[in-house]
């Protein structure tokens, strides 16, 4: 299918010329001095007092020559393992670290370990949601010290599709990488086939903190996946233009790029795409608005000029419900990024901008990329499916609803939606005059109710167990 593009050649050869000259002449601040040493190391001009890192180009591009093309995501079930980079489709990938979850009944509130086992679950279960992601609900009834391990826990019993590992820190990072060593089976399996990847979000602008440095290292030290989101929010900690903002991300994903390569060359490095405007009326974040969504898709575009795997932000909403506008926001931003070559879309599921996740919306999300992988898949043109017989025949007054072409062809030519309704006006009333909104909170219920992922090992789940400490607020 052709490519759509809202940069032309030229342009994205300014944006990688302007960025080049950010990186070699303002640098970017690391705060870690493993990570100064290792760019130090490399050639790169340090100045050790403000930590600040100047990038050559030779560096630059060096860095990006060694980044592989694509890596596999191993999943609990291989038959839920994703190829990332190079391929023609585009994985959907629940949103994650919201604050409130929006219930069943329509109530916001702050999450829990058991919000998140069930959305978990309701994420393994839907067909068109291609992982489980990471943190899909912040635990209000959690133990700070202990939360990434038993939030690691409870997702692993709660689903066999892919999950993300956890890098606030070296200690979460480590605490990741250890439960999931155990679920591969050892640390050097683990960096043979990586069951995790971790989100790298620096701050804007152009700076990597410690706790986030210190998680580039100890992915790239063992061969994980890291995904460099930036994240700059125009007008507040990019320059207002898109254009600038376009060129801080690229700044500050390409260096992030560079340093995990220093580390271990033949890392898997996703360019991820994060970034969003400030609504000058407001002063509030927007992350589906037009201009979001243009930044979204120029970074898919850069990405593919590096040949990298590309991650973006885009079925996302700044609605406050499950209602139209979530819709239109979600299903704008998801078909264009599809079409534009995006390899991970996440953000399935969340509403008023990042804040809050429903299950609900989940369902809703899981239908709008049901619909686009139908029109990605497209339609053969043959002499089969050109049926100039058929054409004659129904011509004649026989019609078409009982002909053998039409049993033999109406299953792959047709979807099925489970959620959207096609009854008639009185079919839809006898059935209640049920709302999507409605229809959906159904359907997330019954899935979190029936849907059982296969369950772990007992031996591995004791051994998890063991890290993650009690699972007194992990057990429902």
């Amino acid at each position: 299918m052709q490519r759509f593009e809202v940069l032309t050649s030229l342009q994205i050869e300014d944006i990688h010329s302007a960025t080049l000259d950010v990186l070699s002449k303002t640098g970017v601040r690391f705060d870690e001095p493993r990570a100064l040493t290792y760019l130090e190391s490399a050639g790169a001009d340090v100045d050790q007092k403000r930590r600040v890192v100047l990038l050559s180009e030779s560096l630059v591009q060096e860095g990006l020559r060694k980044v592989p093309k694509r890596f596999t995501w191993h999943a609990r079930d291989p038959k839920h393992n994703l190829i990332v980079g190079e391929q023609e489709r585009t994985y959907a990938i629940p949103g994650y670290g919201a604050s409130y979850v929006i219930d069943l009944e329509g109530v916001r509130r702050p999450g829990t370990y058991k919000d998140l086992a069930n959305l978990t679950r309701l994420a393994d279960g839907l067909p068109y949601v291609d992982a489980a992601g990471g943190l899909l609900i912040e635990p209000s009834d959690k133990a700070p010290s202990t939360v990434y391990r038993r939030v690691f826990l409870t997702m692993v019993q709660n689903t066999t599709k892919c999950l993300m590992g956890y890098t606030l820190g070296r200690d979460v990072a480590l605490d990741s990488i250890k439960m999931a060593s155990i679920l591969a089976g050892g640390e050097e399996q683990l960096s043979k086939a990586p069951s995790i990847l971790g989100l790298i979000n620096n701050k804007s602008p152009l700076e990597y903190d410690r706790k986030m440095s210190e998680a580039v290292i100890e992915y790239s030290e063992r061969r994980l996946p890291l995904v460099f989101t930036p994240g700059p929010i125009a007008g507040a900690t990019s320059p207002v233009t898109l254009a600038a903002t376009l060129v801080q991300q690229n700044a500050e994903a390409l260096s992030g790029i560079v340093l995990s390569q220093l580390i271990r060359p033949g890392t898997p490095n996703v360019y991820g795409s994060a970034s969003s405007i400030m609504d000058m009326r407001t002063g509030t974040l927007s992350v589906a608005s037009p201009e979001s969504i243009l930044l979204t898709l120029a970074g898919t575009q850069m990405a593919k000029h590096y040949g990298l795997p590309s991650r973006a932000s885009c079925t996302l909403s700044d609605a406050k419900v499950p209602d139209a506008q979530a819709g239109y926001e979600k299903a704008m931003a998801s078909v264009l990024s599809s079409l534009v070559g995006l390899n991970m879309s996440t953000w399935v599921g969340l509403l008023e901008s990042l804040l809050a996740t429903s299950p609900a919306q989940m369902v809703i999300d899981n239908e709008i990329w049901g619909m686009i992988r139908r029109i990605h898949r497209r339609f053969d043109v043959t002499p089969d499916t050109l049926a100039l017989s058929v054409i004659a025949e129904g011509s004649k007054g026989t019609g078409f609803l009982g002909h053998q072409h039409t049993l033999k062809f109406h299953g792959r030519e047709q979807s099925f939606p489970t959620l959207s309704d096609r009854n008639t006006h009185g079919a839809w009333k006898a059935k209640g005059e049920r709302s999507t909104m409605q229809r959906a909170a159904e359907e997330a219920e019954k899935i979190m109710k029936a849907h059982e992922p296969e369950p772990l090992d007992r031996d591995i789940l004791s051994q998890l167990v063991g890290v993650a400490g009690s699972t007194e607020e992990v057990s429902e």
